[in-house]
């Protein structure tokens, strides 16, 4: 039987190779880029470099009343950006974060044997400074108050005592002050993120305009740079509202179509074959929400409208997960987070199928032999 079962495994390796060699075509040839000029210290992206739209300088401000009147002046390019960035880590997540906008940098999930199989999942920024750069965990208020332009502003920074989080504070002077802070979770590959806003004004603020635009919203863009989009499973904008999930192909997103929206979301994400990342509110009536175009959208889920009186605060929780589309990885988050993953949103009966040959090939994986191409061909000669 061992015999039978040796000599079944060798010829499906042969089919296999055989196939690839003689019936698999050829990869696309690449047509060549136009000649692009790069300025001066900066290099050219390449052709799979991902699209990014450079976040919109604001209008001079004229008003001293304004809400961008309260603000200070946009960064100024440090020279070296290195000296802006704070690392927290632990044993599944590396995360860089800049103080220009308290936003992420770099997400790298550590993955393999001592790290071989890591994947880092911010795009690569091309812009000319940090300040006009477009990074995930940035923070969006009503376009009519600030907007997106605390992305633009050096925040003060001051990282936890146990290296596994961070707190960033912007004052307003006699006006606001926001901060904004993450923390490592327990669980693997979470981090708790907190926005807080208080009035340091004599007169009640309004943040938010009803349904139409939140209070502030956490976002994440322009992409998640997983490298997979073409694995067997597209990527999609997932939301989660009453126990059912909608999936929306980013591929199909239209930046001439108005912001697409959903009331109370349990939780948005955005999910690839191997990777996912997710934002969970903790808050009631929150928005997800995503607009733009494929490869240079930006998602995020708002804080409904509120209303502050003089010295009073507001305060809005997040879990945010970032890491692979394992299931085991997804549940350790909260327990709805493995229904993100679907490969056919049409089927039921099919995604059921895979989802139990998926299950099967881990097992293969974890309890006979610790190699997912043997997991493979185990899984084939049993069905």
């Amino acid at each position: 039987m061992q015999r039978n079962h040796l000599l079944a495994i060798l010829l499906m390796t042969l089919l296999v190779v055989g196939w690839m060699y003689f019936f698999m075509p050829p990869p696309p040839k690449k047509a060549p880029a136009p000649a692009a000029t790069a300025p001066a210290g900066e290099a050219a992206p390449g052709l799979d470099a991902p699209l990014q739209t450079p976040a919109p300088a604001a209008a001079p401000v004229t008003d001293p009343d304004s809400p961008l009147a309260w603000l200070p002046p946009a960064a100024e390019d440090p020279g070296d950006p290195a000296t802006d960035e704070i690392t927290v880590a632990d044993e599944g997540l590396e995360l860089v974060f800049t103080r220009v906008g308290a936003r992420l940098k770099r997400a790298t999930v550590v993955l393999g044997k001592d790290g071989t199989d890591s994947a880092q999942l911010v795009p690569q920024s091309f812009a000319p400074s940090d300040a006009e750069a477009v990074y995930p965990l940035g923070l969006r208020f009503a376009g009519q108050f600030w907007g997106e332009e605390l992305n633009r502003r050096r925040w003060d920074a001051a990282p936890m005592e146990d290296g596994r989080g961070v707190r960033f504070t912007l004052e307003a002077p006699g006006r606001a002050r926001v901060v904004k802070w993450f923390r490592l979770s327990e669980t693997s590959n979470t981090v708790r993120t907190g926005v807080e806003y208080l009035n340091l004004s004599d007169k009640p603020q309004l943040l938010g305009l009803d349904t139409r635009e939140p209070a502030v919203s956490l976002t994440w863009g322009p992409d998640v740079a997983s490298g997979d989009h073409a694995k067997g499973a597209s990527q999609q904008f997932v939301t989660r509202v009453a126990g059912d999930n909608t999936y929306k192909p980013t591929a199909k997103l239209d930046p001439a179509k108005p912001v697409e929206r959903v009331i109370a979301p349990e939780w948005v994400a955005v999910w690839s074959a191997y990777f996912a990342v997710a934002v969970k509110p903790e808050f009631e009536g929150g928005q997800g929400w995503i607009e733009g175009r494929p490869g240079a959208f930006s998602a995020g889920v708002g804080a409904p409208r509120t209303e502050l009186g003089p010295g009073e605060t507001a305060v809005w929780e997040y879990q945010v997960y970032i890491g692979p589309t394992a299931r085991r990885a997804l549940s350790s988050a909260w327990p709805s987070l493995p229904t993100v993953q679907r490969f056919f949103t049409s089927v039921t009966l099919m995604d059921q199928f895979a989802m139990l040959l998926l299950a099967v090939l881990n097992w293969c994986h974890d309890h006979v032999w610790a190699n997912y191409g043997i997991a493979i061909i185990l899984l084939t000669l049993l069905v």
